[in-house]
């Protein structure tokens, strides 16, 4: 499960998206493996790749770190389309280039599988996430943030959706810092911090407390019927994914006398 890309894009100076599709004949990828185990998993997953996100730097160690930390890029772009992105897959080139005399990495992206299309991405999204990107990079360092980033990308692959929720919340309450009297002061303050109007707020504070409570029954073992679980389930990780954004654009998460101070009305 993946994503396709409507154009190729330059991220920064090291970093790219570059829509990628395996054509080659099977007999001649047997050349780019050195086991027979690498062929069976390059003719397997050739037909599904889409896009890779391409690392360069002067030497091979700085690409590297570079292709790792680009990760993050991806798995912010997850979360602005709402949707995963799976299987990485590397390889490194060096001397690929000799005009520019850089060390190439190549994450190679999976974008289809038996379970679901590949998502397109629209170029508007991919600016959002560039947009984006630099404070959410600089937030990483925050264990909260992190881990709030790292639910709403891997909760995807949970397949037991009650499980999934219960871990979306735990990434909702991670940025939010509370830690008693979770589900007043989360509605309060979700909606205080996602609305500006009076009105909308109301309605956020409502909706907010009505999901906590359909989360609790999935936490505590009473349940959800269905179309009521998957409904809860999408909206709660719309929700973590809202509130991871609207921080990554402040650039910081708040502390307990920022939320003093604005349940005050300061």
């Amino acid at each position: 499960m993946g994503v396709s890309l409507e154009h190729d894009y330059e991220i920064n100076e090291h970093l790219s998206l570059h829509r990628t599709k395996i054509d080659a004949p099977y007999f001649e990828m047997e050349e780019c493996a050195e086991t027979q185990e690498q062929y069976g998993l390059l003719i397997s997953l050739a037909p599904h790749v889409t896009f890779e996100l391409r690392a360069s730097a002067e030497t091979t160690e700085d690409a590297l770190v570079r292709s790792w930390n680009g990760q993050w890029f991806l798995m912010l772009m997850s979360i602005v389309i709402d949707h995963p992105i799976h299987f990485p897959v590397q390889s490194s080139h060096s001397g690929a280039d000799i005009r520019l005399a850089k060390t190439h990495i190549e994450n190679v992206y999976f974008g289809q599988t038996v379970f679901a299309p590949p998502k397109m991405v629209s170029s508007d999204e991919v600016t959002r996430v560039t947009e984006l990107y630099g404070t959410f990079s600089s937030m990483l360092g925050v264990k909260r943030f992190t881990h709030a980033c790292v639910v709403a990308c891997n909760s995807h692959r949970e397949p037991n959706r009650s499980v999934r929720i219960a871990a979306i919340w735990s990434g909702i309450e991670a940025l939010m810092g509370f830690d008693y009297e979770l589900r007043f002061r989360l509605a309060l303050s979700i909606a205080q911090v996602l609305e500006s109007d009076g009105i909308a707020r109301r309605q956020r504070f409502l909706a907010v407390r009505a999901l906590y409570d359909q989360r609790s029954k999935c936490v505590h073992g009473a349940g959800l019927a269905e179309d009521a679980l998957a409904q809860c389930l999408s909206d709660s990780r719309a929700l973590l994914n809202e509130l991871i954004l609207f921080f990554a654009a402040r650039g910081s998460l708040m502390g307990p006398d920022e939320w003093t101070q604005l349940s005050l009305g300061g």
